[in-house]
């Protein structure tokens, strides 16, 4: 909620790139602040299960989800409202695997500074190509 506060304080926060870096930059660090190893991993694997699924919607629990989310829907407009939401879920399921996979090749190994910062700006510019790529072209 910090975040998105901080975003409303700067003006961008109907930004996407804005908006998915609120969501996804504290996963880069938060989880290994304690000395987790395998929190992107488990998220991979775990998150077909419902209550996993309930925080991929955004749920009670996670109102700085929903509202990410909601904005996120609002904002494609380049897209009929039922693409919207197949992104964003697409968006998310993406995000598990590709936080796994930097998990595995930074957390893990002996990666440098500048090498971490390439990776979390290469899954960050994948998510928001994910979400701003043109609709597909209608069925004949």
């Amino acid at each position: 909620m910090a975040l998105l506060a901080e975003l409303e304080s700067v003006g961008v926060d109907d930004d996407i790139a804005a908006l998915v870096a609120v969501l996804v930059r504290p996963l880069f660090d938060i989880p290994y602040a304690d000395g987790s190893v395998h929190y992107a991993r488990f998220l991979e694997r775990v998150r077909d299960h419902p209550a996993v699924r309930q925080i991929q919607m955004g749920g009670e629990r996670w109102p700085a989800l929903r509202i990410l989310t909601t904005r996120l829907h609002r904002l494609l407009t380049q897209l009929p409202p039922a693409a919207r939401t197949r992104r964003l879920t697409a968006m998310a399921l993406v995000l598990f695997t590709l936080l796994a996979d930097y998990e595995r090749e930074n957390i893990e190994q002996s990666v440098t500074a500048a090498a971490k910062t390439q990776s979390k700006k290469e899954i960050m510019a994948m998510l928001i190509g994910l979400l701003t790529a043109p609709a597909s072209p209608a069925d004949p």
